[in-house]
């Protein structure tokens, strides 16, 4: 037998399933899968997977103390994308793979980046928050100069698959295009109709800068206050990735200085938002709760996506959308893999 643990997230005490789009009928139509319910928290403690060849979960991170060495757990999947609170080193090391859902993820990212950016150049909450100031607020409304997209440059911090949507969506806008990435990617970037440029140069030319990367030991904070110094005046800043590639308090003084004309951040440093940021104050700043993306087809998909990643370590196969492939190479990840299709077959 097969066994899912399911964490806690997915269904409310009644067992109703929380997100749009979920059905776990290909779990429960299977008569060789049973499914494990958990508790809705973090995975820390010893014995949090130990009874499940598969853990699924969504928000809730697996952490250090829930692993070991030997233990019959062969795969963690997340119907997420961010994984820098799970414990993906410790997982190899006790041959277990980790899973997400990136694609699932591109394009409705895309598009919250997009909204982000429309909204800041627009400055369509500024506007709004005029429209009940009567006759004075119309007039001041109207002597308001948004950003003309047209001849700006967009730079992209990264380009991975959001950023590429989000290129695709962009690629009627009569924008330049230039990007940075960790690694060099000179052919993508050429069929993307996109500049390959150096860090120092995507700060100093973009007049739209868009943050989307993992978080990293070299990508933390690497939207840095020496950096935003190098942005042209009147620049804007949007982040869909994570809060912590930007240096919270240096955006906010390159706002207050005026350097920066505006942010989009659906991202922030602390989440939530603590009452005090200055950044909940700026009326140039357009701010969402890490949740612009969603709709009811995003919890589907990313579901789907994580799921298939189970399905396919039920079959003793590599999951596509493995995050630590160098798992791969371990002979305890090959045993695991080994005897579930073995089990199969039998």
């Amino acid at each position: 037998m097969f066994r899912v643990g399911l964490s806690g997230e997915f269904r409310d005490a009644g067992g109703r399933v929380r997100y749009p789009g979920l059905s776990f009928a290909l779990l429960e139509d299977d008569p060789d899968v049973e499914i494990v319910d958990k508790p809705d928290r973090s995975f820390d403690r010893p014995g949090d997977l130990a009874d499940v060849d598969a853990m699924l979960t969504l928000w809730n991170p697996v952490e250090p103390g829930a692993l070991r060495e030997g233990m019959r757990t062969a795969l963690v999947a997340r119907s997420a994308v961010g994984y820098e609170d799970m414990a993906i080193g410790r997982m190899t090391g006790c041959g277990i793979g980790y899973a997400n859902a990136p694609g699932a993820f591109a394009r409705p990212v895309a598009y919250a980046l997009l909204s982000l950016m429309t909204a800041v150049t627009s400055r369509l909450l500024e506007r709004n928050r005029l429209i009940g100031a009567g006759e004075e607020g119309w007039r001041t409304s109207r002597t308001m100069a948004g950003m003309d997209l047209r001849g700006r440059t967009l730079g992209l911090l990264g380009l991975g698959r959001i950023h590429r949507a989000f290129l695709d969506l962009t690629s009627g806008l009569g924008m330049r295009r230039i990007a940075w990435n960790r690694t060099d990617r000179p052919t993508l970037m050429a069929a993307q109709r996109c500049e390959q440029v150096s860090l120092d140069r995507l700060f100093r030319e973009s007049d739209i800068l868009s943050v989307c990367l993992p978080v990293a030991d070299d990508t933390r904070r690497i939207v840095s206050a020496e950096r935003l110094g190098l942005m042209k005046r009147g620049a804007i800043v949007l982040n869909a990735g994570r809060g912590a590639l930007i240096d919270e308090a240096a955006l906010v003084a390159a706002l207050r200085e005026e350097r920066l004309s505006g942010a989009g951040l659906d991202v922030l440093e602390t989440e939530p938002a603590e009452p005090g940021n200055p950044l909940l104050a700026m009326p140039n700043v357009v701010l969402t709760p890490h949740s612009l993306c969603v709709t009811g087809r995003i919890f589907h998909d990313a579901f789907t996506e994580a799921l298939g990643a189970i399905l396919a370590v039920k079959e003793g196969r590599v999951p596509e959308n493995l995050v630590n492939p160098e798992v791969v190479r371990m002979p305890s990840w090959r045993a695991k893999l080994e005897g579930l299709s073995g089990a199969r077959a039998s």
